[in-house]
């Protein structure tokens, strides 16, 4: 790094012209830069189970592409019902409406046949409503206060933004007393969600940054700076995806959080070393230099262990995640350039005021405070440490799909009424295979008693499937409730069935309980059905899209989580190496694991499921603790030499300390102002992010000066003369 520093502030003129045109070039690609947000990314290519669901599909039709509409009523009142399903159905894009009022029955007789009409053609009863099995409570609640309309919309359904325009046509046609809900609903109000909340909280952040800012450094340079370290990173791994075609999509923008962080936090700790410099009559030049040299090696540890973290995810089965973390690991080296390169350039052209005097009374009354007081500071942290793990033990990883938008959102509103009064939120198709005919008399006789079966059990609400719909048609000719002696003659007419009923569809109807809860009631309905109809030669397979979500979810936190625990333990590793300390590696393993504990005691204090999101707050929250514990690590073998350990110690709080919290109240502040958000998820984000990173503050200021000197077997006497390294030299510059 020394070598590095010497040879960047040579000539600093030819190498800002080189720099700038290099970045320039890069960010040429934003251009180029394109947006992808289809869902279907979560999925392997090769994935059997994901080819077998395209080719259902096309067979099937998407059911991605229903959108509920739940209608309130008085009463159980089909015109109402009729006039909303007409309603919806003049709106482009509408494929087909399926509602009660459309459901056939046997109307009047010609001759001995009976002519099927819909349903709300006749005169009905309410009891009889009620009473019918065909409609409650796919389409009508079991109370008549609320029924269900199926839209069927043709749109892209993996893209949100075609999806919005349609799902507001929608709201349009049947205003505000109806919900709608289903996974187009939900994907388009993500997106108007996200993009209300970024115009809104995007300028408050950098307001309170900036205020932050400005109140500790006082001068524009002290705002300017990290602003452009917290700027330039994004923009340039972005101009690098447009210039090799890599879209930005569903999980990649969790970038314009994680990089900025990352910059700012760097760019923090080198201008604090260089105020520091400059506040002792350090000439400019020599202040860059010095600040430089001291500080690049600790944040090249801290690029490279983040960059192994992200760069293992190169090695996932799921793309998205992938290239998430090939580029991610881009990124970090983007902002580990940007760093050495842009913002020592800009201090040696003279941007930055003459000097900045460091605070310091604070932090030495905090050092001798703490030094002072030794069993005080690792009892209470013990203390903290046991609380957080009993609290943490209550976490869980898991997922929900219809919990995505805020609790009175239309969409949440309409599935908490599925689930609750209507044939659940979450649709779990199997798709059925005979080596005969599905309406043969034993096969259609199995199927009646396992759809009863199903029904009695507790997690489904709703069942339709070939013994129901035999059923149903019988009813429309004018037949008794059940399927007909002779079912074979209805191959031909429309019902659960294809391909001469070698195929067909057993749709259940599923109370959204989570990820793990709906995967684990489809593997069991998976085995139950097997169990019943394999014996007479009919396959049964899952083909619900909300169940592939929920498994790519779950396998997309559960890779993020142990993509933390290796960035973490590679971490420790290579802080042994490049310290040459074993002792060192340990006390940051220590150090670092009370803000986890802290994090995973917020998620179960307030009953947040362990998602993919907060596996990426996790790793945004260990860098941060672990950037500060390097940083301070650093210091404190540079003040060693020539001072005992207790005073080392105290050097390097009041030398470090300064960026440490300044970093940290930026940082929380920027994360916590999303708790204003509407959107659960970023409300999730800043009380987790701002909870770890708060945390890390005292563990790296209080706790890691009293492990270090309490460890240090020579800690009364001034360390002797070691070989220099990038992360500690050997003696200080020279004033």
């Amino acid at each position: 790094m020394n070598r590095f520093a010497d040879a960047l502030l040579a000539r600093p003129r030819l190498t800002s012209l080189v720099v700038g045109v290099a970045m320039l070039v890069v960010l040429l690609g934003l251009g180029r830069l394109q947006a992808d947000m289809d869902a279907r990314s979560f999925f392997a290519i090769e994935d059997a189970e994901a080819q077998a669901f395209e080719a259902f599909q096309a067979a099937w039709g998407r059911e991605e592409g229903l959108v509920t509409a739940v209608v309130p009523l008085d009463a159980p009142d089909l015109d109402a019902i009729e006039a909303v399903a007409r309603a919806l159905e003049q709106v482009p894009g509408v494929t087909r409406v399926h509602a009660a009022s459309r459901v056939l029955r046997a109307g009047p007789r010609i001759g001995a046949l009976s002519v099927p009409v819909p349903l709300h053609t006749l005169a009905v009863s309410e009891e009889a409503l009620l009473a019918d099995r065909h409609l409650v409570p796919r389409l009508l609640s079991a109370d008549g206060r609320h029924a269900a309309v199926w839209v069927w919309i043709d749109a892209e359904l993996d893209d949100p933004t075609a999806l919005r325009p349609v799902v507001q046509a929608l709201e349009a046609a049947v205003g505000p007393d109806v919900l709608l809900g289903g996974m187009p609903v939900v994907r388009a109000g993500l997106l108007e969600v996200i993009l209300v909340n970024q115009a809104v909280l995007g300028p408050l952040v950098v307001i309170g940054v900036v205020l932050l800012l400005a109140w500790w450094y006082r001068r524009p340079h002290g705002v300017v700076l990290p602003l452009t370290a917290a700027l330039l990173p994004p923009a340039l791994l972005l101009g690098v995806m447009g210039w090799v075609g890599e879209p930005l999509g569903i999980l990649n923008q969790v970038y314009f959080t994680l990089l900025p962080v990352i910059a700012v936090a760097d760019a923090l700790h080198l201008l604090g070393r260089y105020h520091e410099e400059r506040a002792q009559g350090v000439h400019q030049a020599e202040a860059v230099r010095t600040a430089l040299h001291r500080v690049g090696g600790a944040c090249l540890l801290t690029t490279v262990t983040t960059a192994v973290g992200l760069g293992s995810l190169v090695l996932a089965p799921m793309p998205l995640l992938s290239q998430f973390g090939l580029f991610g690991a881009v990124g970090v080296g983007l902002a580990y350039v940007a760093f050495v390169t842009v913002l020592p350039l800009t201090l040696l052209a003279g941007f930055a005021s003459p000097a900045v005097a460091p605070r310091l009374g604070g932090l030495e009354r905090l050092a001798t405070a703490t030094l002072g007081h030794p069993v005080a500071v690792v009892a209470t942290t013990l203390g903290v440490l046991v609380a957080a793990v009993v609290l943490g033990s209550h976490a869980r990883v898991d997922a929900v799909y219809t919990d995505r938008l805020p609790r009175d959102h239309p969409s949440t509103l309409a599935a908490r009424l599925s689930d609750q009064a209507l044939g659940g939120a979450v649709e779990v198709p199997f798709e059925l295979e005979s080596d005969s005919s599905l309406l043969d008399a034993d096969v259609l006789d199995a199927l009646e008693g396992l759809e009863q079966e199903l029904l009695a059990d507790p997690r489904v609400r709703a069942v339709e499937g070939p013994a129901r719909g035999a059923a149903r048609l019988s009813l429309a000719a004018g037949g008794p409730d059940h399927p007909p002696d002779d079912a074979a003659r209805l191959v031909d007419l429309p019902g659960p069935w294809r391909e001469g009923g070698r195929q067909g569809l057993l749709s259940l109807g599923l109370r959204d309980a989570g990820a793990v809860a709906v995967i684990a009631a489809v593997d069991d309905f998976e085995e139950r059905l097997d169990a019943r109809l394999g014996p007479l030669g009919v396959r049964a397979s899952p083909r619900s899209s909300v169940a592939i979500f929920y498994e790519s979810m779950l396998a997309l936190s559960h890779t993020l989580i142990w993509s933390l625990g290796a960035a973490f333990l590679a971490c420790l590793v290579l802080i042994g190496v490049l310290f040459r300390s074993v002792r060192f590696a340990a006390l940051a393993g220590c150090v670092n694991a009370v803000p986890i504990a802290v994090g995973l005691a917020v998620v179960g204090a307030h009953g947040w499921r362990l998602d993919a999101l907060s596996a990426v707050v996790f790793t945004l929250g260990v860098g941060v603790c672990v950037d500060d514990t390097i940083h301070f690590l650093v210091r404190y073998r540079e003040e060693r030499l020539g001072h005992d350990a207790e005073a080392a110690a105290r050097r390097a709080i009041v030398g470090a300390g300064g960026p440490m919290v300044v970093t940290t109240l930026v940082l929380a502040s920027g994360l916590g102002v999303n708790a204003l958000s509407t959107f659960p998820h970023n409300q999730v984000f800043a009380w987790l992010g701002a909870s770890m990173v708060l945390a890390a503050l005292p563990c790296d200021l209080l706790l890691l000066p009293v492990l270090v000197v309490i460890t240090d077997p020579e800690r009364r006497a001034p360390a002797r003369s070691r070989r220099p390294t990038a992360l500690a030299p050997a003696s200080r510059t020279s004033r």
